[in-house]
């Protein structure tokens, strides 16, 4: 049977199941329940209808053991804070990703209206995944969200771009994850993937976008504790 339209927001796994289909048809017997309407996570490992990736693997293992929401971890370059995000930043948070796609990305098309980015950042990003922000006297001018093992999303005001601040968020989400990190960024998207590699991002994988709601070719970095220089200063 068909399983209707089915949508995967970038970056989170989450799925949308407009009602039609059969609740086998979507994620097996074994699958956690489905509501007639409305966006859920699937099981580890499932990979959706027509088998998404949706620019970022669907598999989503959870990982625990967070500070607090709220604790400052430091002060980083010119009196930045970084602290976990809380659900009073998510009008925040939306604002920065918005700002900071337009900037990076004026030829990628979105997937998604600003209504939906905002949605999705404070149901999801902020209340599901591990985010923290960069704040300049209150004001949120970066985040970073981690999921597992997948660095799913690191943003700044365009304006804080060269200023540290990206550095320290990739410090600190090498540090939440020792082990090892991954992540996908679009090939189009030179300086992000620049970044990456001055931070010891290896690329591993590239698609031709199909799996991506963007369409956009996209590129699969990762990194392993013990690579070359890892903290070599510079600066994004």
């Amino acid at each position: 049977m068909g399983v209707g339209a089915a949508e995967v927001w970038k970056s989170t796994g989450w799925h949308y199941w407009s009602g039609s289909g059969t609740r086998s048809s979507l994620v097996g017997r074994d699958g956690p329940p489905v509501p007639p309407t409305g966006y859920f996570r699937p099981p580890i490992g499932w990979n959706g209808p027509g088998r998404w990736r949706v620019g970022k693997p669907v598999r989503k293992p959870r990982c625990g053991g967070a500070p607090s929401a709220g604790r400052v971890l430091g002060v980083v370059s010119d009196g930045v804070d970084v602290r976990r995000a809380v659900a009073a930043d998510a009008e925040a948070v939306a604002g920065v990703w918005l700002r900071s796609f337009a900037a990076a990305l004026p030829g990628v098309r979105r997937a998604h209206d600003d209504d939906g980015v905002r949605w999705w950042i404070r149901d999801v990003v902020v209340q599901e995944l591990e985010t923290w922000v960069a704040t300049d006297d209150d004001r949120v001018v970066g985040m970073l969200a981690l999921d597992g093992a997948e660095l799913e999303q690191l943003y700044l005001e365009p304006q804080w771009r060269g200023r540290g601040v990206g550095d320290r968020l990739v410090a600190l989400a090498k540090r939440r994850r020792p082990e090892g990190l991954g992540l996908w960024t679009f090939q189009v998207n030179g300086p992000a993937r620049r970044f990456y590699e001055r931070h010891d991002f290896t690329e591993t994988d590239r698609t031709d976008g199909a799996r991506n709601e963007e369409h956009e070719p996209d590129v699969r970095y990762v990194w392993q504790p013990g690579g070359r220089g890892e903290e070599e200063g510079a600066q994004a």
